[in-house]
C-alpha cells in the first residue's frame, strides 16, 4: 500500500484564515458534498448526521450556515479541501502505479489537541466523498481507549487499518479478531519488541497462522474480548 502525507491537517488552528480560505469559507457549501450527505443521510457516521440535524439539516448555504457556526464547522470545512487536494495526489500515484492508498490520522478528544482538518470520526463521511481515490482512512491510536477508536473507524464501509500504536500484543490481538482488522503497525517496532515479550511472542503467533486468521476474518468466524480491570469478565 502506498500512504498519501502524514497525519493531514493544521496543528494549533482550526481555519485557514487567509483571504482566500475566509472566502471558500463563506461560500455555500459544495453541492457534490449536500448531495451526497442527502442521498446517504440515514448512512452518514452518527457524529456527523447528528452535528448537521443540530444546525437544522439545511441542504443549502454557506458552511455557518449548514452547519452551525461552531469550532467544529471549521474542521468540516478544512477536512473537505484537505481531501479534495489529497484525493489529487492519490489520483496521479494510482496513475502511475495502481495500489491502495491510504491516509493515516492524528487522534486527540478535543480540539486544539490534534491535526484540524484531520480524518477524524466526525469528519469520516467528509473525507470518503472528498477522497474517493483513498481506500483506506487508518487511525493511529495512543490514546487508552483503544477498542473505542477501533469501534469509530471500523464502519462507513471503512476497512480497519492500524498504521501507528502502541506496542501492545492484545490491543493487536484484539483489533485483529474483533473488527478484522487487516493489519496493526506498532510504532518503532524495532525499538520495543524482542522474541521473548507479550509484543514479539504475538507476532510469531500470528504470522504462521496469518492464512487462518483471514479466512475467519472473511467468514465472520472470529472474535477477540477485551479484560482489565473494569471488564474483568465477558461472555
Amino acid at each position: 500500500m502506498m500512504q498519501v502525507e502524514n497525519e493531514v491537517g493544521c496543528p494549533g488552528g482550526t481555519r485557514d484564515q487567509l483571504p482566500e480560505g475566509k472566502a471558500a469559507f463563506n461560500a455555500p457549501v459544495p453541492k457534490q458534498l449536500i448531495d451526497y450527505m442527502v442521498k446517504n443521510k440515514e448512512k452518514l457516521v452518527s457524529e456527523f448526521r447528528q452535528y448537521w440535524e443540530a444546525a437544522g439539516g439545511k441542504t443549502s448555504g454557506t458552511w455557518a450556515e449548514v452547519f452551525g457556526n461552531q469550532p467544529m464547522t471549521n474542521e468540516i470545512f478544512m477536512a473537505w479541501y484537505y481531501a479534495l487536494y489529497v484525493d489529487q495526489v492519490a489520483k496521479a500515484g494510482k496513475a502511475e502505479y495502481p495500489l491502495p492508498m491510504f491516509i493515516n490520522v492524528d487522534l486527540g478528544e478535543g480540539i486544539g489537541n490534534y491535526s484540524s482538518g484531520g480524518a477524524l470520526p466526525i469528519q469520516l463521511n467528509v473525507w470518503q466523498q472528498g477522497a474517493p481515490s483513498i481506500d483506506i482512512i487508518g487511525p493511529d491510536i495512543y490514546l487508552p481507549n483503544f477498542a473505542e477508536w477501533c469501534q469509530r473507524y471500523d464502519r462507513s464501509g471503512n476497512p480497519l487499518w492500524i498504521p501507528e500504536t502502541r506496542g501492545d500484543a492484545a490491543n493487536a490481538f484484539y483489533a485483529i479478531g474483533n473488527h478484522a482488522a487487516m493489519g496493526i503497525s506498532p510504532f518503532g517496532i524495532e525499538r520495543q519488541a524482542d522474541a521473548n515479550d507479550a509484543l514479539g511472542c504475538g507476532v510469531r503467533i500470528a504470522g504462521p497462522g496469518g492464512p487462518r486468521i483471514l479466512e475467519a476474518q472473511a467468514q465472520g468466524k472470529i472474535n477477540a474480548v477485551s479484560l482489565d480491570a473494569r471488564h474483568p469478565a465477558k461472555r
